[in-house]
């Protein structure tokens, strides 16, 4: 429906249809993740514009609009960890639940509820149950700079030691994903209070970190017997 007094659009998401879709375009799991149906979306296309501009009618108010143009530019900036394959111009909602997940974006429950339809990488087994760390009261100071890095290489050490154990051997990136899950829990940020996300992680913290030594030695062990 229509909002006659300020020419707003207003329509009711049916979840049912797009919790099933294959994939979505970047706008379209922009909107939801901000309650707002895709199919409100009005485009302007204007001479020397790159991409579509959005109508101000496309959103309940002027909050929601300017919320929506700067999830977008984030979501643009991992438009590649987010798309359903390297050639798809479609990216999968429940990666983008799990991305804002991480950033802690409001979002709607049925969005929420997609992160468990997230599997985890095959390289690697569900982690066991771990003793909960001890989070300091002010867990965004203690943890700036350098300190936070020194952790993630420990906690690293210990995943690559873990299933190094089972034989298996997990890369940089699920590493990273899984050191990130662990710091969320604990209440570990980084610089400023911000969320350390895997990606972050690999980057800043796991430089030189790998289990392939392991896989190699593993490899030359059953070529040995």
């Amino acid at each position: 429906m229509k909002d006659t007094v300020n020419e707003r659009i207003v329509n009711a998401i049916d979840w049912d249809h797009w919790r099933f879709m294959a994939g979505v375009k970047l706008s379209e799991a922009c909107a939801l993740s901000l309650d707002i149906d895709p199919e409100s979306l009005k485009t302007i296309w204007e001479y020397g514009m790159t991409r579509p501009a959005y109508r101000r009618e496309s959103f309940p108010d002027d909050n929601s609009q300017r919320e929506f143009n700067k999830r977008l530019r984030v979501l643009e900036s991992h438009q590649r960890e987010l798309k359903k394959n390297n050639i798809s111009d479609v990216v999968l909602l429940p990666k983008v639940a799990v991305l804002g997940t991480s950033f802690g974006w409001e979002m709607p429950s049925e969005m929420g509820a997609m992160c468990e339809l997230v599997a985890p990488p095959k390289c690697m087994e569900t982690p066991e149950p771990q003793a909960a760390s001890v989070v300091p009261e002010n867990a965004s100071d203690v943890h700036d700079g350098e300190d936070w890095q020194k952790n993630a290489r420990v906690i690293a050490n210990k995943i690559i030691e873990r299933q190094t154990a089972k034989d298996l051997y997990p890369n940089q990136e699920t590493i990273a994903d899984e050191i990130a899950k662990k710091f969320r829990s604990d209440g570990i940020v980084g610089s400023g209070g911000k969320p350390l996300t895997g990606a972050y992680i690999k980057r800043h913290a796991l430089k030189g970190i790998s289990s392939a030594q392991g896989r190699q030695l593993s490899t030359s062990t059953r070529r040995g017997k």
